[in-house]
């Protein structure tokens, strides 16, 4: 049996409103929300040996997060993201990423425009990378990439990173993957909100 409650307004028992609801189902509060928590959408997946990790994207989400940690690569190459819409993996030279690294001093490395979100090099096989990179839908399927990346291996950088693009429709699915190779270690993990 399903039960619908038509309401117009929340309030609590003393008579202060909470939150309206307009007759178009839009809710506005009467307060900012606070407690709002985001989501992990299961535990951490092993990277180890991947070539590429999808995650799905909720219809209608409009912010996602992946989190690594200790991703590993090739001793040579890049780790890279894409985005995907129900038409598959966005592989053409439609991404732009502005990246740089922090020391004492800014280091950048510059803007690039390529088939993926280019993030951070491994020079060698102890530079695995932990942090996070954030997707915000822009509107118009246009979407827009931050990440914040370190490697224990190299503790005096901070690595920064970002990115933009259009796509042809809705997002569905983020792709981590190296540039070349599989990975050779780390976890990976889907936030959403």
């Amino acid at each position: 049996m399903t039960s619908i409650l038509k309401v117009d307004s929340i309030a609590h028992s003393n008579g202060t409103t909470a939150a309206t609801i307009s007759s178009s189902g839009e809710t506005t509060f009467s307060k900012a929300v606070t407690n709002i928590n985001p989501k992990l959408v299961g535990s951490a997946v092993s990277l180890n040996t991947l070539s590429h990790k999808d995650f799905t994207i909720p219809s209608g989400t409009n912010r996602f997060t992946i989190t690594l940690d200790a991703a590993e690569g090739p001793s040579s190459g890049y780790l890279t993201a894409r985005l995907g819409t129900s038409g598959g993996i966005i592989s053409s030279s439609s991404y732009l990423t502005h990246n740089a690294n922090f020391q004492s001093s800014s280091a950048g490395y510059g803007s690039t425009s390529g088939d993926a979100f280019l993030l951070s090099a491994w020079s060698n096989d102890n530079a695995d990378m932990t942090g996070t990179m954030t997707f915000t839908h822009h509107g118009g399927n246009v979407w827009l990439m931050g990440s914040e990346l370190v490697s224990p291996y190299y503790p005096t950088y901070f690595i920064s990173f970002r990115g933009k693009i259009s796509l042809g429709a809705e997002c569905t699915t983020v792709r981590l993957l190296p540039d070349t190779g599989n990975f050779d270690g780390g976890t990976a993990n889907l936030l959403l909100g």
